[in-house]
């Protein structure tokens, strides 16, 4: 497996802690079959939207995003404007960053696995074999939005995850950052 974390608003320690989170929690959804993890590339951006030059403009509003280049290959990109630059502590200034991070590996995941298949041109995806389709209807895409398969799995994961991470940070991880100035 192979992580990069590419942002302009990012110092060497809070690019370590990024990283870590999302090792910490990768490695977790891959458990069951850590072959998968062979071979995995995953480019995380935190920066402004424009920086990928890869997303529609169609979802400016969006906080983060995964883009599946092949099997093996993502971008995850998220927004560099939920840092709260006011936190006094790396995890409370990345808290965001990280509940947004681990919605799309959840989508990194199920990309990875085979559960969500979709083609880049079409409308169309499948969810664990079943066929969905997108709307165009800009007036039903928020309701329908949340209320796909892929959103609900992403979204529930997502809370775990972070609990996780969180549990892990408080018992193990925040002494070695504690002299961290954000």
């Amino acid at each position: 497996m192979k992580v990069k974390i590419h942002s302009s608003f990012l110092n060497t320690k809070e690019k370590s802690f990024i990283k870590e989170a999302l090792t910490f929690n990768i490695k977790y959804l891959f458990r069951k079959n850590p072959k998968l993890l062979d071979n995995l590339n995953i480019k995380l951006e935190i920066n402004p939207r424009d920086s990928t030059g890869i997303f529609d403009q169609d979802e400016a509003d969006c906080k983060g995003l995964c883009f599946k280049l092949t099997k093996t290959r993502f971008i995850v990109w998220i927004t560099n404007k939920l840092i709260n630059t006011r936190a006094k502590s790396i995890y409370s200034k990345f808290k965001e960053i990280l509940s947004y991070m681990f919605h799309e590996l959840v989508h990194v995941h199920q990309y990875r696995t085979g559960t969500l298949k979709d083609n880049n041109k079409s409308p169309e995806y499948r969810f664990n074999g079943k066929k969905f389709k997108i709307r165009e209807n800009e007036d039903e895409y928020e309701d329908e939005y949340y209320a796909r398969p892929e959103e609900i799995d992403a979204y529930g994961r997502e809370v775990g995850l972070r609990v996780r991470f969180e549990n892990y940070w408080n018992e193990v991880l925040k002494y070695n950052y504690v002299t961290a100035r954000c």
